[in-house]
């Protein structure tokens, strides 16, 4: 029954990710402000790594991630590193905003061109 209740919420997703503003999307970008903003949807996450002052908002996460697991064909965020519950650095979620911006994120997004590294390691 809850679950039926929160299914209206997946065409609230297609705002989340619109341009438009409102009040109720700032206080979610700000809810999830640490954790990446609004790319935590597209995360490995697990509900119990975040700390977010909303049950609204906690419980909705939870869901979602459950829903994704369940009706997706396509499992991407299995391959973000950042929010992502197999990737840990003393047993919390990683997420640098400085290499997110920079374009970093996936392991592929990470690798290095061994011809540039071993003319480094020459110097």
């Amino acid at each position: 029954m809850i679950k039926s209740l929160r299914l209206p919420w997946l065409k609230s997703f297609k705002r989340i990710f619109s341009t438009d503003a409102g009040t109720w999307k700032n206080y979610l970008t700000h809810l999830l402000k640490e954790s990446g903003g609004l790319l935590l949807f597209s995360c490995n996450y697990d509900v119990k790594d975040l700390s977010i002052n909303s049950q609204f908002y906690m419980a909705l996460l939870l869901w979602w991630s459950k829903f994704r697991d369940d009706f997706a064909t396509k499992k991407d965020w299995h391959v973000i590193i950042w929010n992502n519950q197999a990737i840990k650095i003393n047993n919390k979620p990683v997420f640098y905003r400085k290499y997110y911006s920079s374009g970093i994120q996936t392991v592929d997004d990470l690798r290095f061109d061994l011809s540039n590294t071993r003319s480094l390691l020459r110097v």
